[in-house]
């Protein structure tokens, strides 16, 4: 009953994000554009509600979601493991040191390569990413990035007693505000 559920919405999103490469983003896109140009300012992109699946080792989360992942058409996507998708934004960072606004860059590159990311086996650890999560998470979201995850945790359960939770409490917000929760 849950893998039918989650076909169901996963078939929703695909919908949407091919209704959307077809019709309202190549608009809104060059909106956005021309107004950051006239004003200075970027303008944000509303993405994709995505989603986040949870659940125990062994349902289907991950088969699901790379089904997903190979049906979506066009090169503007990622699918990446999490911790590969925060070494990679650690890096980043690292390389971008001294320059002002760095997670803005990095985000900026990331959304310019995929306006989808699926992430697999999302977890957070690490005091270091959880700091960066929230930022990360609400620039990509400005920039219009649709999120789909995986992840054994619920949201609301990610990072629990970790070291300065409530600093990661804004990502929690975000997942639950650009995901829906399965």
């Amino acid at each position: 009953a849950a893998q039918a559920i989650a076909v169901k919405k996963l078939d929703e999103l695909y919908e949407r994000l091919i209704n959307r490469q077809t019709h309202v983003m190549g608009l809104h896109a060059r909106v956005a554009y021309w107004l950051s140009a006239l004003t200075g300012r970027r303008h944000k992109i509303v993405p994709e509600r995505g989603l986040y699946f949870w659940g125990g080792v062994g349902r289907g989360k991950t088969y699901l979601m790379d089904m997903f992942y190979d049906s979506v058409p066009g090169e503007a996507k990622l699918r990446i493991h999490f911790h590969r998708f925060m070494r990679r934004v650690h890096h980043e960072l690292a390389d971008l040191d001294g320059v002002k606004n760095p997670l803005e860059r990095v985000a900026d590159k990331i959304a310019a390569e995929a306006s989808l990311i699926c992430f697999d086996e999302f977890f957070v650890s690490d005091i270091t990413d959880a700091m960066i999560l929230a930022g990360m998470f609400e620039a990509l979201f400005d920039r219009g990035v649709c999120l789909v995850a995986t992840s054994n945790i619920a949201p609301d359960g990610l990072y629990k007693d970790g070291l300065q939770r409530a600093r990661f409490l804004p990502a929690i917000a975000l997942i639950n505000a650009h995901t829906e929760v399965l």
